[in-house]
């Protein structure tokens, strides 16, 4: 009995300590990234599920200024429809549907980085996109902030590379958008390659003098593109 009782006091002082130390990261780490503060610790019988963004962290589309807006669904019913896309997709799905394709995210770059100057003579550059399965919100507010942010001059394309996704809106429905957007072209993959295969695939496809591969899910800032093209261009 005895044997077993100090058994049990030492896996409780383990939970505890590890109880404690997932708290004194969350204090310390929080001020620089407001989403840990957000981030519910599960037990163990929970720990496949996903906490849905808090509202108020930079996430969240009323965070992000005029051009992320939210339209009008509240109440029960969204909770319900962020926690089915929360499980459904990792992230609050949701929610970002009805941030604009446009918004611009809250400056980051040092001050420095706006009194550099650059070539004006820059190879061009085509940015690859692979994706699987991507949500239309996601991956369309990508295209959007390549298009929105990246000098014309500088852009020969956006390739759009889709690794033999199923889904509905990623067939008839992307390929007419696509269709609408200049400078953006959708390519199919007759199986499936995975990332790297569908990046060599997009690599023999290009036109740009440079390739940039980007994930499906990511938004850029004015002045991403040019620093890259600087480097590439001094080195040849």
């Amino acid at each position: 009995v005895r044997r077993e009782n100090r058994q049990l006091f030492k896996k409780g002082m383990h939970h505890k300590n590890s109880s404690i130390l997932l708290l004194l990261l969350n204090l310390v780490f929080s001020p620089f990234f407001p989403f840990v503060g957000s981030i519910k610790f599960y037990s163990q019988e929970r720990k496949r599920s996903y906490k849905m963004f808090k509202r108020g962290t930079f996430k969240d589309a009323t965070a992000a200024g005029p051009l992320g807006s939210v339209r009008g669904r509240t109440g029960s019913i969204q909770m319900e429809m962020e926690q089915a896309s929360v499980q459904r997709h990792g992230f609050n799905e949701a929610l970002s549907e009805t941030i604009s394709l446009h918004r611009r995210p809250p400056e980051a770059r040092h001050p420095e980085c706006f009194g550099e100057k650059y070539s004006e003579i820059l190879p061009s550059a085509s940015v690859v996109i692979c994706f699987h399965e991507e949500p239309w919100s996601t991956l369309m507010r990508t295209v959007h902030s390549v298009l929105d942010t990246s000098p014309r001059q500088y852009l020969q394309e956006v390739l759009l590379v889709d690794d033999l996704s199923q889904n509905r809106h990623l067939k008839a429905r992307l390929g007419s958008y696509v269709s609408g957007l200049d400078g953006v072209r959708l390519i199919h993959s007759t199986r499936r390659l995975g990332v790297g295969g569908c990046r060599t695939m997009a690599a023999a496809k290009a036109k740009g003098q440079v390739l940039v591969f980007m994930d499906s899910h990511c938004e850029c800032h004015e002045g991403w593109l040019e620093p890259l093209l600087e480097r590439v261009s001094q080195d040849r």
